[in-house]
């Protein structure tokens, strides 16, 4: 991989691949639900194959979120009220 030395590139070249990777990430983030669909999808699917790893990943992930859901309910209950 060539890396040009910064303080010979112009902003235009410093902003291209820049705006293409927010554009990915812009993309990505649209097909999202989707990709986590099948991401969980495939895990219950270890069940029945028996996959102790991927089970170990499936109470990963129900702990995650609702840890997650926890700490949202309490932020909104100690948040000073807006008006």
């Amino acid at each position: 991989m060539n890396i040009d030395n910064p303080l010979e590139l112009s902003k235009k070249e410093v902003d291209t691949p820049l705006v293409s990777c927010i554009n990915a990430i812009y993309d990505l983030r649209h097909n999202a639900p989707s990709l986590w669909d099948k991401h969980l999808k495939w895990h219950f699917l270890a069940f029945n194959r028996e996959d102790d790893a991927a089970v170990q990943e499936i109470n990963r992930i129900r702990r995650n979120k609702v840890r997650k859901q926890r700490q949202q309910i309490i932020n909104r209950a100690i948040k000073d009220p807006k008006g």
